[in-house]
Order: C-alpha cells, then structure tokens, then sequence
C-alpha cells in the first residue's frame, strides 16, 4: 500500500513535470517560429478616454473602408462596415486599454516583420506585430482581412455589416478561437459579446 502510494506521488510530479515542460516549451517555440524581424518591447498607443479611442479609430476605420471599398458602399453602409471593424478592434485591444504598438486587431507576426511578445487569451505567448503609427495599422489590418484566407469573413461583412456572423467566420477561419481562451468560452457567447459592443460603440459612429 505504501509502495503503491509512493508510485502515485512519483507519477503526478511526473505529469505535473511534464505539464510546466510543455508550458515552457511553447513559451520558448517563439525561438523557433523564424522570425528574422526586430524584436521591440511591447508600448500602450493609445492612453485616455475609451470615448475617444472610439472616435479616432472609428474615423481611421472609416477613412480606410472609403479609400479601398468606397465604390461598393454608399456613407450609411460605409459607417456600418467601418462601425463592425471597430467593434473587431474593441474586443481585441479593451478598447484601447490593451493596444500595443498601434496593433489594433492583434495581428501575429511572421518572418522579417517588427514585432513584439505578449500572452494571447490562450495563454500562449505569441509574436504580434508592431507598428509605428495607426495608419499603419490600420492598413495591415485592411490587408489581412482581404487575403484568401479570411475572404468569406469579408463576403459576410460585405453582405451583412449589421450582423455578427461576420466576425464568427473570421474567428473560425483562424483570426481567434474563443474555446480556447482562459477560461473558455464559445462561438455562440462571441456573437452575443460582439454584437452587445456593436450596440454600444454605435453612437460613435452616428453621421
């Protein structure tokens, strides 16, 4: 019995090894994701009220819908598409309180892009891109979203702004997994988190 209770205590140090490990382990993969770009420590661009940051980067949002979609939308679906984005930038930065180096929809990076590092809500620590002004991060962000990869996202933000299947899709075509964060959640509970802050960011988005 005693021997038994010794191998027990010996196998959940084992496992409980094992587990910090892997932990390290994925926090050291960050070596080994060939990342040539420089290395910055992660700075606030945003500090003040969340009632501004709602502002600017609604116009900046809105500013970059015109310039690249501007044929496809009259201004009201233009301030609606502009309105879902920032909704996107909300939930990804705190609204603003988490922005990190004008990185406003937590872009990861790769190969000889700037980056910083920070835990994701996995609990991941994760390379995300670093940029030197919010027109530039506003216009990566524009570049991701129209690649192959989160093109039914765009169709769906396109079609129904309004609505939050957009935002889903860009989840579930790999931008976030919210069955994944700390604690978890689901795709039903990201919808309606979504489209709770859409409802309250509207009125800075009013013509």
């Amino acid at each position: 019995m005693a021997q038994r209770s010794k191998s027990g205590g010996l196998l959940i140090l084992l496992v409980l090894g094992a587990v910090l490990l892997a932990r390290k382990s994925k926090d050291a993969g960050i070596a080994n994701m060939n990342l040539t770009g420089t290395k910055v420590e992660p700075q606030k661009s945003w500090s003040g009220q969340t009632s501004d940051w709602a502002r600017t980067r609604f116009g900046a949002a809105l500013a970059e819908v015109k310039k690249r979609w501007g044929a496809d939308y009259d201004d009201k679906q233009a301030r609606d598409v502009a309105l879902s984005i920032l909704t996107h930038w909300s939930i990804e930065t705190a609204a603003g309180a988490a922005e990190w180096n004008y990185n406003v929809g937590n872009i990861t990076a790769v190969g000889k892009q700037t980056y910083f590092l920070l835990r994701d809500i996995s609990g991941d620590v994760l390379p995300f891109r670093a940029f030197d002004s919010i027109t530039d991060g506003v216009a990566a962000y524009f570049d991701l979203l129209s690649t192959l990869r989160y093109q039914a996202a765009a169709k769906k933000l396109s079609n129904d702004p309004t609505e939050p299947d957009w935002y889903v899709q860009l989840g579930k075509s790999g931008w976030f997994d919210p069955t994944k964060a700390q604690p978890p959640s689901t795709w039903e509970h990201a919808a309606a988190d979504y489209a709770a802050r859409r409802a309250n960011l509207a009125q800075y988005a009013a013509g």
